[in-house]
């Protein structure tokens, strides 16, 4: 009886040793390093090998062989899945990369580097960072290494935007590892009909990808999709009818077919995940407020976190309990178009980071870094994308900092995280070419002739003030500017129209602050008055309805004296009502008078590159 439990057990040993070794699984301890994804980088001098759980790697065995040249590194406490890799770099130097599972028990992973000289091989080195393995090649460093953009605009201001929902019915036909979507083309503001079903070709190899999402789940009413690799995002946009946010996660897949599907949320609003091509990952939360939500990127670049803004936790994210400083703040003029913000913290970092529209500004949320000194903000003057800083605190997070960049009309954001997080590049780019064109800016009254006044406040200064601001952002641009008055002069109607006669413009407005006996009017009216003008007025006022909050009093035909004896398009613009006391202080702050100033630019700008 005894044998045969002997026998028992030893045959029992066999069957299960048998099975592993056809399944061709290591036996593996909780404490190993489970390497999941192998990403190198485009120029080849970056190889990250990423997995969970590095804690236990330490000590690694380095050989050096000859013919050919090569290192062989042994990883320790390591399990590979999947089979041996074999990448050939785009590398002049190290050539090619073998990685396999050398051994089972113990558990080590073999990875061999192929050169063509020893000199090659000293410019190899290695770095441990959270579940991630950094091998260095050609001595670049680290800390300066990007990776692929966290962020990036919208390439195209097209009319329509793509748009994805997910087909719940299986198909017969349908392959294994296809996720079937429906496509739908829908204009911003006008929805069509709904096209076709069209099936999406095979999710692709997850190697092919910087990020592979392997779990998508509803954690506290937040959206967490995390994976292997370097998350990224496209600017988000909004379409209508339904109301619906769509994030765009390019160079993405996911590693199942069944993270393709419907994820609700508290509420009535919920969140559908497809793979809108096979480079693109598509998120759409439907939601009556598409503007309640943010998307926040943790720092290691492995989870995107979709939630709303009124409702954000970053505990769960690596980091977030660690209270960072900014350690040094680099501006870098890449050219007269493109200009660079390299921030520094001392541990790494979690943002978010969106394009905000009417007005044009970049909003930069750090939710772990503080404000940093006055000394280094000194550093982010304006140049010519964007129009300085304003450094405040977000609500909930005092240990935080909100950064607010107005940038030029048209202008493109991309930003990227260093693989260690504590990096954070924002690149500012002019992507819309300059218009080409004169404008001639008056600043209405001046001199001896003040125009409105209530509470020791003149019409004439503010119009001076506004139009000056004007002047900068149409120089920006690279419009040539002229101004009927620079200085608080007296200038008759008739001046300021055979000035504008004179150096025959292409465009001719005039600033005023408007008055009126009821107390209670205020808001916002553009006058034209010859049918060349009508369409200089709907660009301006459209963007003073947009980026002025204040009541919105039309495009208004009138025979003001300036505007009906000039030669070119022209237009009157009232900024507000001086007569009512809110209005009026209003417009005396440095917020209102630049917001108008942009508008008015922006209007003008966009007019002159319609080449009217």
């Amino acid at each position: 009886m005894q044998n045969r439990t002997v026998f028992l057990k030893y045959f029992s040993l066999v069957i299960t040793l048998i099975i592993l070794l056809i399944s061709g699984l290591p036996v593996f301890a909780n404490d190993n390093f489970i390497i999941t994804n192998i990403v190198s980088d485009d120029a080849g001098k970056l190889l990250l090998i990423n997995g969970k759980n590095t804690s236990g790697v330490d000590n690694y065995k380095v050989v050096k062989l000859e013919n050919p040249q090569r290192v062989v590194l042994d990883i320790p406490n390591a399990v590979l899945i999947g089979t041996r890799r074999s990448i050939n770099l785009a590398n002049t130097g190290i050539t090619n990369v073998r990685i396999a599972q050398f051994s089972a028990d113990p558990s080590i992973v073999r990875v061999v580097f192929t050169a063509d000289s020893k000199e090659n091989l000293k410019k190899l080195s290695f770095h441990k960072s959270d579940n991630t393995l950094i091998f260095k090649i050609n001595g670049i460093e680290v800390q300066k290494y990007s990776a692929p953009s966290v962020y990036r605009d919208k390439d195209t201001e097209d009319n329509t935007q793509d748009f994805i929902k997910i087909n719940n019915e299986k198909s017969a036909e349908k392959k294994e590892g296809e996720a079937q979507l429906v496509t739908e083309t829908k204009e911003k503001v006008i929805d069509e009909p709904e096209k076709q079903e069209k099936p999406l070709v095979h999710l692709k190899n997850s190697n092919d990808q910087n990020m592979v999402i392997n779990t998508i789940k509803n954690v506290n009413n937040h959206l967490v999709l995390s994976g292997i690799g370097s998350i990224s995002i496209k600017e988000p946009f909004v379409l209508h009818h339904p109301n619906r946010l769509v994030i765009d996660i390019p160079n993405s897949s996911v590693n199942s077919a069944e993270l393709l599907k419907i994820y609700p949320l508290n509420g009535t609003d919920i969140i559908r995940v497809g793979q809108f091509d096979p480079e693109t990952l598509r998120v759409v939360v439907e939601t009556a407020d598409p503007n309640n939500y943010k998307t926040i990127i943790s720092p290691d670049l492995q989870s995107l976190v979709i939630t709303p803004k009124d409702n954000i936790n970053i505990s769960n994210l690596p980091n977030s309990k660690n209270e960072c400083q900014i350690q040094d703040i680099k501006v870098q003029k890449i050219d007269n178009k493109t200009t660079s913000i390299i921030l520094t913290a001392t541990q790494p970092i979690i943002h978010n980071i969106r394009h905000l529209h009417r007005p044009e500004k970049v909003l930069l949320e750090l939710y772990n870094v503080n404000a940093p000194p006055k000394a280094l903000i000194s550093a982010l003057q304006k140049s010519n994308q964007y129009l300085g800083v304003d450094i405040g605190f977000i609500e909930k997070y005092p240990m935080g900092s909100s950064w607010s960049f107005p940038i030029n009309y048209g202008a493109k954001i991309e930003s990227k995280l260093s693989i260690d997080g504590k990096n954070l590049e924002i690149t500012f780019i002019d992507k819309i070419v300059a218009p080409k064109g004169r404008v001639v800016i008056d600043a209405g009254h001046g001199g001896s002739e003040p125009g409105a006044k209530r509470a020791g406040i003149y019409e004439k200064h503010i119009t001076l003030d506004i139009a000056k601001k004007v002047y900068k952002y149409l120089s920006m641009a690279g419009v040539d500017v002229i101004m009927t008055r620079n200085d608080d002069d007296t200038l008759s109607l008739k001046e300021r129209t055979e000035i504008t006669n004179r150096v025959n413009p292409n465009v001719f407005v005039s600033i005023h602050v408007n008055a009126c006996e009821n107390s209670r009017v205020t808001g916002l009216e553009t006058h034209w008055y010859t049918p060349q003008s009508r369409e200089l007025a709907r660009h301006i006022h459209s963007r003073l309805a947009n980026y002025v909050k204040s009541h919105d009093r039309g495009v208004i035909k009138s025979m003001f004296y300036v505007i009906h004896h000039v030669n070119v398009p022209a237009v009157l613009v009232e900024v507000g009502f001086m007569s009512n006391d809110d209005e009026r202080c209003q417009i005396m702050t440095e917020e209102r008078q630049e917001l108008t100033a942009r508008a008015v630019a922006d209007g003008i700008i966009q007019y002159l590159r319609f080449g009217y």
